[in-house]
């Protein structure tokens, strides 16, 4: 709606200012005072505080060794920083991705150990308060990681054990495991992880969405399949709205039996105050009385996207075909968007839509027309991209959209 890729923070408070112009919308006063919500750190808070009062510290008791300062590196590691700088853009392509599943085993092995610490509660009988306070004082790392690595070692151990082996051994990415585990199940969890191996994380993520769509209906199946891989899932989904409902869902006079979807889900947004009491007041302001908030607030942004859609659309429309988003493997940007033309005009190319696709100014500028990335064939869904092009040598590697053309 904001026309750029942009935090949920900003399109939270464009939704709410939207709202806050529609004539439904009535907020309530100055005079009422803010709800005031308990915070999941108020209760960590509260844990810290009677184990300080029981122990007098929350970092470790004083008995603990220190912690050994690991001396040498290992051999491997030496390898791969010799003659570093005299190293070509590939071959520390090459040494980062050999340190990337290294670094994913030693992540897979770390979680594992860190699941049976806290499950045990083990870092009380160490002297701290918990798990977050132990990793960042004793193990000296992030304690937010130490929770993230715990929570995928569960998560995993409970949809998918495939999974958690596909990431240990390098085949899939931490964000890609993310995405997974979303819509993972064991009985396509074989066809998950290929997608996930073969795709950029832009495009599994769009299958991820496409997934959970579908799951999402009142007949959708729970355990679903990648989508074809010739799929166009953007404009399938688009294909899948129907104006009528979400017109439906955006008047304030609707029948609260009429919508068929139930699904379970929250959603967390980190925003400044600011845009929290806007968006708290939108809600309010657009809400029946016997109707819960979630409702209010999927009528504000039914509201806000028929807004959207209702704007004049750009002249070419080569930039609504492609989504409005720059086509380049694996780029999400939205803004400073250019038409480029596949084969160059100065090489007799014409301005007909097979011929045209949406790149940001970034990739046209300074990677397609400087000869980095190389783009041929037929737009929208037969153009063959090829990343980190050297003359006389093989490119970096290839792809047909957002689909790698090598294992």
């Amino acid at each position: 709606m904001v026309g750029a890729d942009v935090p949920a923070s900003v399109v939270a408070e464009a939704v709410a200012a939207e709202a806050m112009s529609w004539p439904y919308c009535d907020p309530p006063g100055p005079e009422t005072p803010p709800q005031r919500r308990r915070t999941p750190s108020d209760r960590e808070q509260e844990l810290l505080a009677q184990f300080q009062a029981r122990y007098g510290t929350i970092e470790g008791f004083s008995w603990l060794e220190p912690r050994q300062n690991e001396s040498a590196r290992s051999r491997e590691l030496d390898l791969l920083l010799a003659g570093l700088a005299e190293a070509s853009p590939r071959e520390i392509d090459t040494r980062l991705r050999t340190v990337l599943r290294a670094m994913q085993r030693v992540d897979g092995q770390l979680s594992t150990v860190l699941r049976d610490i806290a499950d045990a509660q083990r870092h009380h009988v160490l002297g701290f308060a918990n798990l977050r306070i132990y990793a960042e004082s004793r193990l000296g790392i992030c304690g937010a990681k130490a929770l993230a690595l715990v929570r995928l070692e569960r998560q995993c151990g409970y949809k998918s054990p495939r999974l958690l082996d596909a990431y240990r051994k390098g085949r899939v990415g931490w964000l890609a495991v993310t995405e997974l585990l979303k819509v993972i199940t064991r009985e396509h969890e074989k066809e998950w992880i290929a997608r996930a191996e073969v795709v950029t994380l832009r495009r599994l993520r769009a299958d991820v969405s496409w997934a959970l769509d579908r799951r999402d209906d009142p007949r959708g199946n729970r355990c679903q399949a990648p989508p074809p891989i010739d799929l166009d899932v953007v404009a399938d989904a688009h294909a899948r709205i129907d104006q009528a409902d979400v017109q439906m869902r955006a008047e304030t006079a609707a029948d609260l039996g009429s919508f068929s979807r139930r699904v379970g889900a929250r959603i967390r947004i980190v925003m400044p105050e600011s845009v929290a009491n806007l968006l708290e007041e939108a809600i309010e302001g657009c809400r029946r009385a016997i109707e819960p908030r979630w409702r209010a607030f999927e009528r504000i942004v039914a509201h806000a996207y028929q807004t959207w859609i209702a704007l004049p659309p750009h002249p070419s429309p080569v930039f609504g075909r492609d989504n409005y988003r720059c086509q380049a493997p694996g780029c999400s940007r939205r803004g400073w968007l250019h038409r480029h033309h596949v084969r160059y005009r100065s090489h007799g190319g014409s301005d007909d839509g097979w011929n045209l696709v949406a790149v940001c100014n970034e990739h046209h500028r300074e990677y397609i027309h400087l000869g980095v990335i190389h783009v041929e064939g037929c737009a929208p869904d037969a153009l063959l991209w090829e990343l980190g092009c050297r003359s006389g040598q093989p490119p970096l590697m290839r792809l047909r959209g957002d689909v790698y053309l090598y294992k």
